[in-house]
């Protein structure tokens, strides 16, 4: 990739010369951050682009998707595909990178499956237990938060669609994007430097200073599901599961009333907590690198960026990921105030 190293020095420094090197890998490394950066920024533009369109329609009296339960869940789901989808090819586009290269969509090898998948999904319900117990905390403090489907009415079509909306499409795009393209195209600089800067980009995506935590420790989960199985397929069906369990959970309520839905709500967390702490117990038991993941960083400059601490440097001082998380930050603020 870089030849300049190899040219005679004639009467130059050695020393000089290394150090010149050195700054032209670390502006390398700061350009494919960047790249990243610019992708996501891409996928903002997208959603904008589609929230501005529906201002413009209902203004020239197209029939607003808000007043539609069923339309506008319909609409978020085909921004979602039309955001995420097109950014990660873009994104592999740019960074010079084959879809195939960086993405693993066949069966997961890992032995112990099953309970990988069961662990996960336990600790989502206790995240989700958590999460709904400080959001309630936050109300009762006088700080409001809206935890419910608003808009949903009884009907099977609703459900239908916000189910597609909530849970389907989002495990597709938002895998395919950042456990997927993402996670794949920054695995070369070690394992978990891919999965904790790429969690932190999904939290950021949440633009929800509320959410923003809680999605950064599912990213982590998530990440580090698809590192150990080989496969994004096992993030994927985890993700579907658990938001297939919070909109189903959140639209129960409707149909058989609050005091049942938060009997069965129960027995269903307490279920799965205990199956997966049995899962943890097995996993743990036969695997004694469960939890470990790999520094390495496979790359032509793999010699000169030594430390963890200069990856993370370097990611954030790159123009991409300022100018995105800059962004996410205001647009975060500027929810927190309108809502």
């Amino acid at each position: 990739m870089f030849s300049g190293r190899n040219k005679t020095l004639n009467n130059k420094n050695p020393y000089d010369f290394d150090k010149m090197y050195l700054a032209e890998q670390k502006s390398s490394l700061r350009n494919n951050f960047s790249k990243i950066g610019f992708s996501l920024l891409l996928s903002i533009v997208i959603l904008y682009l589609i929230s501005y369109g529906i201002v413009i329609g209902t203004a020239v009296g197209i029939e607003n998707p808000q007043n539609s339960f069923a339309l506008s869940n319909l609409v978020s789901a085909m921004a979602s595909i039309l955001a995420f989808i097109p950014a990660g090819f873009f994104c592999c586009a740019i960074s010079k990178e084959k879809i195939s290269s960086v993405i693993s969509f066949s069966r997961a090898k890992k032995e112990g499956l099953a309970f990988i998948l069961i662990a996960s999904f336990a600790f989502f319900m206790l995240s989700n237990y958590l999460t709904n117990l400080f959001l309630g905390n936050m109300d009762l403090i006088g700080i409001p938060v809206n935890q419910s489907s608003s808009g949903f009415e009884k009907s099977w079509l609703n459900l239908s669609v916000y189910i597609l909306s909530v849970a389907v499409v989002p495990a597709l795009t938002e895998e395919f994007l950042f456990r997927g393209v993402l996670l794949g195209i920054l695995r070369k600089y070690g394992e978990s430097f891919a999965v904790i800067t790429s969690a932190l980009l999904f939290g950021l995506m949440h633009h929800n200073f509320v959410q923003l935590p809680f999605a950064f420790v599912g990213g982590l989960v998530f990440g580090y599901i698809t590192i150990y199985t080989g496969s994004i397929v096992p993030a994927m069906i985890v993700h579907f599961a658990n938001n297939l369990f919070s909109c189903v959970f959140s639209a129960l309520p409707k149909y058989i009333g609050n005091t049942y839905s938060e009997i069965i709500y129960g027995i269903v967390v307490v279920a799965a907590l205990l199956l997966g702490i049995y899962s943890v117990y097995r996993l743990s038991k036969n695997d004694e690198k469960l939890l470990r993941f790999s520094k390495r960083t496979s790359t032509p400059y793999s010699g000169l960026i030594q430390t963890e601490k200069e990856k993370y440097r370097y990611f954030f001082q790159s123009f991409g990921i300022i100018a995105f998380t800059v962004l996410l930050l205001a647009i975060s603020i500027s929810d927190s105030f309108l809502s």
